[in-house]
C-alpha cells in the first residue's frame, strides 16, 4: 500500500500469496492474517485474491508472504525522480532506521537490548497530505525501504542527473538507533524503514508541505536541497557532516544485515 501511496495513487485493493512450510502453527497463521485484515479495513483497502503454496518442513523458514496491489492515480498527478530540479528542497516524513534496527535486536543474534519499535506505518495519509500542500510542486516521493534513504537519494541523483546536498545532522534518527548503530558499525542513512517516505519538492512549497509533514508526524525534517552537477559532471548525493565534512553517499550494494523487505 505504501508503494502504491508515493506514486501518488489511492490504494484499493490488494491480493496476497503464502508460501507455508509445513508445520507452521494455524494460530500463528491466524494472528498474520487477522492483523492484515486489521490494517487493510483501516487503510479502506480490500484483499480481493489469494493463493496458498504448502513447502516441505525447514524449507519456508516459516511464512513468506508477498503482495500485489491496484491504486488509481489522479490524472494531475506525475511523479519520479527523474522530475527533480537544482534548487527543490529535500524532506524525510519521521525519524528514520526505527524498522531494520528493530528486527535485527527482535532476531536476538546480538547480546543488545534497547526500546526500539518499528517506524512500521501507512503512509497513504501522509502522501495525500504532501501533494495537498505541495500540489505541482512535489516532484518525487520515495518510501525508504531497502536501502534506506540514502540508497532513495542515490536513485533520485542519477534519475534526474544532479547533485543531493544532504546535511546528516539535520536526519532525524531516534538516540537508541544511533547507539545501536555506534555499536554494531552501522550507519542509519542506509536501515530501512517501513513507514517513512521522502519527498523532494520546489522551494516555494517546502515549507507547507513540511508544516503538513510535521502535522502527520512531528519528527519530519528538512535535510538537503537539490543542486547543478559540480565539474566532474557526474550525478551524487553529498553528506555534509556536522564538523564540517563532506562524504559521497552510494546506493547499498550489499546489506548491512540479511534482507527483511
Amino acid at each position: 500500500m505504501n508503494d502504491l501511496a508515493v506514486a501518488g495513487a489511492r490504494p484499493v485493493a490488494l491480493t496476497t500469496a503464502f508460501i507455508l512450510e509445513a508445520g507452521l502453527p494455524l494460530a500463528e497463521l491466524r494472528a498474520i492474517v487477522e492483523s492484515m485484515v486489521r490494517t487493510a479495513r483501516a487503510a479502506g483497502v480490500r484483499l480481493v485474491a489469494g493463493d496458498t503454496k504448502v513447502v516441505e518442513q525447514g524449507a519456508g523458514d516459516g511464512v513468506y508472504i508477498t503482495t500485489a496491489g491496484y491504486g488509481l492515480v489522479p490524472e494531475d498527478v506525475s511523479l519520479g525522480g527523474a522530475r527533480l530540479r537544482p534548487g527543490d528542497q529535500l524532506l524525510v516524513s519521521g525519524d528514520i532506521g526505527r524498522h531494520e534496527a528493530a528486527i535485527l535486536l527482535a532476531r536476538g543474534q546480538i547480546s543488545l537490548r534497547a526500546a526500539i519499535d518499528s517506524d512500521c506505518g501507512l503512509l497513504a495519509a501522509t502522501a495525500a497530505a504532501v501533494l495537498a500542500a505541495g500540489g505541482e510542486q512535489v516532484r518525487a516521493m520515495r518510501d525508504c525501504t531497502r536501502g534506506g534513504l540514502a540508497t532513495v537519494l542515490c536513485e533520485w541523483a542519477e534519475a534526474a542527473g544532479v547533485r543531493l546536498e544532504v546535511e546528516q545532522a539535520a536526519v532525524p534518527v531516534q538516540p537508541a538507533v544511533g547507539a545501536v548503530c555506534e555499536l554494531l558499525g552501522l550507519d542509519p542513512l542506509y536501515l530501512a524503514c517501513e513507514g517513512r517516505l521522502a519527498v523532494a519538492v520546489g522551494l516555494e512549497a517546502a515549507e507547507a508541505v513540511l508544516a503538513a509533514l510535521r502535522a502527520q508526524e512531528p519528527s519530519a525534517a528538512w535535510i538537503g536541497e537539490v543542486a547543478e552537477v559540480d565539474a566532474s559532471g557526474r550525478p551524487r548525493v553529498i553528506g555534509r557532516t556536522g564538523v564540517g565534512g563532506r562524504r559521497v553517499l552510494e546506493r547499498l550494494t550489499g546489506g548491512q544485515m540479511p534482507r527483511i523487505c
